[in-house]
């Protein structure tokens, strides 16, 4: 495995750390195949909530492209919100053949639990990004339906937005949560998964403007070339 050491320091520093402090970033590129990983970003809807009447019957009909190609297999919808897990639940073809929702923190092990038990389930998660192992069977498909952005209506979260570098930290946040999004089923350098991003901000935010600061392991399994979805 290869180690790319770089040794710096804090020179313009926010006051975190000393600035003679010396630092090492280590970068670890993955030993998971990206073959193994494909990442396909369909942009089918620019997911919001003003948007929500037409964006939400597009992620249904993408919903259910998706399990059509996987009509054996587990996946795992990271729906970001309740309310998109509830409208995915009733009018997809999926949610309503081989859904599997929760609508509290409280249900949602039982949630989990019914889904791992039942061959070909489909689990709307809202809250799955971290804390889940889903090897092998147990999840074949991840589906992003919406690029995971903080809530600006968390007045602690507003707050830093706006201040002197606050942007570039709203997007690191929302990329580790995409990162770890599209993690929960590939858990070994023999297991396989699928993962499908629908929203395009994906494109038109991360990717044009914040792709740097992605992980290089996780940009090799892009798939860039995947014209519409069918």
């Amino acid at each position: 495995m290869a180690l790319n050491v770089c040794n710096d320091h804090f020179g313009r520093g926010n006051g975190s750390f000393p600035r003679s402090r010396p630092f090492q970033l280590v970068t670890v590129p993955s030993t998971f195949p990206p073959a193994l990983r494909p990442i396909y970003p369909y942009g089918v809807a620019n997911v919001t909530y003003k948007t929500r009447d037409t964006a939400y019957p597009a992620l249904a009909t993408a919903l259910d492209i998706i399990c059509n190609r996987h009509p054996n297999d587990r996946v795992l919808v990271h729906t970001v919100s309740y309310d998109l897990a509830r409208y995915l639940r009733v009018n997809s073809n999926a949610g309503r053949l081989r859904g599997v929702a929760y609508e509290s923190s409280y249900e949602r092990d039982p949630a989990i639990h019914r889904y791992l038990q039942q061959p070909a389930a489909v689990l709307l998660a809202s809250s799955l990004e971290r804390g889940i192992d889903l090897p092998g069977d147990d999840c074949r498909a991840i589906v992003v339906c919406k690029v995971p952005y903080l809530s600006l209506g968390d007045k602690q979260v507003s707050a830093r937005l706006h201040v002197r570098g606050g942007e570039l930290w709203y997007a690191v946040q929302t990329i580790r949560s995409l990162v770890q999004m599209t993690g929960r089923g590939m858990r070994s350098d023999d297991d396989f998964c699928e993962s499908y991003i629908l929203d395009t901000q994906f494109h038109n935010n991360i990717w044009r403007r914040y792709r740097g600061l992605l992980p290089s392991w996780w940009k090799e399994a892009v798939i860039t070339n995947v014209g519409p979805l069918r």
